[in-house]
């Protein structure tokens, strides 16, 4: 789909880890907050155009509260922002944790 974006919101580094590894040799560059090249870090705000992906398990993430497994509260917000519009022809596909 010429012009899509990857947004993947995971509960866990490692499948964030591996969505990332398999997807950059086609997407190129995505930034996370836990990227495959510090240069890719997203920083404390969580926003970047392009293709990103955030673990919403990581340490930074996780004071003071419960893991995102657990308490998905943190993730739920990103989901709604995330959305794709069908008012403009976009789609989701939804895979993993």
């Amino acid at each position: 789909m010429p012009g899509a974006v990857l947004k993947g919101l995971y509960s866990g580094g490692t499948l964030a880890d591996e969505a990332m590894l398999l997807a950059w040799p086609v997407l190129g560059n995505i930034r996370s907050n836990i990227p495959l090249r510090p240069e890719l870090d997203l920083g404390t705000d969580l926003s970047a155009r392009g293709h990103v992906v955030l673990d919403f398990g990581d340490d930074a993430l996780t004071v003071g509260r419960a893991h995102s497994m657990i308490d998905p509260t943190l993730r739920h917000p990103w989901s709604r922002r995330c959305a794709p519009d069908p008012a403009d022809g976009d789609r989701a596909h939804r895979h993993g944790g």
